[in-house]
């Protein structure tokens, strides 16, 4: 049900849709992470979206946009909270893993990491979760871009 939300707002677009494909996660299963994180541990798909051939280079990140953006509101709208899907990124150009992890367990976590066919000028990790409610997938940063909270640490302080 979800996906046909999501199959519907790409053809309402004007777009065709490719096409989904999991996400492979834990190569060894469980390795390093810990109880919460694994009893709330999501269902992650990539779906691929084929552009129609009127839209040019400048206008497939937008289009993507829209069509996300769409989406999550439909999701947002129809499902209650605990029902709902979150896109972490519909981008030509950008690909994000979201999850409640620390850095050194991204690599162990998402196998594309460590595919030699998954190549990268740029890689970022914000590891960090709110300190003020309970730690779960759901609240791992939502960044979708390069991104900074604010709040600035140094070895030698601020």
């Amino acid at each position: 049900e979800h996906k046909k939300l999501i199959e519907e707002c790409v053809k309402s677009a004007g777009q065709k849709m490719l096409g989904w494909r999991k996400v492979p996660v834990r190569p060894d299963f469980g390795k390093g992470l810990g109880a919460t994180a694994m009893a709330c541990e999501p269902y992650m798909e990539q779906l691929f979206v084929g552009l129609d051939d009127s839209v040019t280079a400048e206008k497939v990140d937008p289009v993507l946009f829209l069509i996300r953006k769409k989406a999550q509101i439909h999701c947002d709208t129809k499902y209650p909270s605990d029902e709902r899907f979150y896109i972490c990124s519909l981008s030509s150009r950008v690909i994000t893993y979201k999850g409640m992890l620390t850095a050194h367990q991204l690599g162990d976590y998402f196998a594309d990491l460590n595919d030699p066919d998954c190549e990268s000028y740029v890689a970022l990790v914000h590891s960090r979760f709110a300190t003020n409610t309970f730690p779960g997938w759901k609240r791992a940063h939502p960044y979708r871009y390069m991104c900074h909270n604010g709040e600035i640490n140094t070895v030698q302080g601020n």
